[in-house]
């Protein structure tokens, strides 16, 4: 499996001891507010009255009733459930069974570009940096890429360092350096890439990881069985 493929149902008591681990912020938890692009680092707290639970987080509260989707990190592990706010407070009331699902996918948590997203793509040699072909992306995780280079480029070497240059939906543009892995010919158009990030720093890991998160709740909230 190279990517995620669907989100898989976890059984009811694994589903108790993830509430339980968010509640005691044990993992990471982020929480998207749909029909918006807010995505929030969120804890989630007791409060007196049975399955509500308050909500700390910076950002606004609405009026009216929205749809939550969270998602919480285990390790390379990821969770999502969804739940509905309660209007003008920063509550939520979980049901006694909630249903909380897994992204099925490889170890390492590389993620498949929507085919449907805007994305504008270009890379270089460090051998001709003024030389720019246009690729277009296939996955990406906060450690490399995969993507296809627009002919006439032919294969590149493996270990060549490169320059990319690109920006997905309304993520804003990023610039990495990258050692390529392996290049491979395509029966039509330019050859495939995977790349390896190199030199990233603080700031850039944090972008390439927003990336990655735009995808995986892009894909929770369109995902037919919530």
């Amino acid at each position: 499996m190279s990517s995620i493929d669907a989100l898989v149902k976890v059984e009811q008591a694994v589903a108790e001891r993830l509430i339980q681990k968010m509640i005691n912020q044990s993992h990471r938890v982020q929480m998207k507010i749909f029909g918006t692009d807010e995505v929030h680092e969120v804890v989630v707290r007791r409060t007196p009255r049975k399955k509500h639970f308050e909500l700390l987080y910076k950002g606004k509260v609405y009026k009216d009733k929205k749809q939550l989707t969270f998602k919480i990190e285990v390790a390379t592990r990821v969770f999502f459930f969804k739940v509905e706010s309660i209007p003008t407070t920063k509550l939520i009331q979980l049901p006694d069974s909630l249903e909380i699902f897994e992204l099925a996918r490889r170890r390492e948590p590389r993620f498949k570009v929507p085919k449907e997203w805007e994305q504008s793509a270009v890379m270089s040699s460090e051998k001709t940096p003024e030389l720019k072909s246009i690729i277009k992306i296939r996955d990406i995780s906060t450690t490399g890429m995969k993507f296809v280079v627009m002919p006439p480029l032919d294969l590149l070497n493996d270990d060549e360092i490169i320059t990319i240059q690109f920006k997905l939906n309304k993520a804003q543009q990023i610039s990495v350096k990258a050692k390529v892995r392996h290049s491979h010919k395509n029966l039509v158009g330019g050859p495939t890439v995977g790349v390896m990030f190199i030199d990233t720093t603080d700031l850039l890991r944090t972008k390439l990881r927003k990336v990655c998160d735009d995808i995986a709740f892009y894909i929770a909230q369109l995902n037919n069985i919530f």
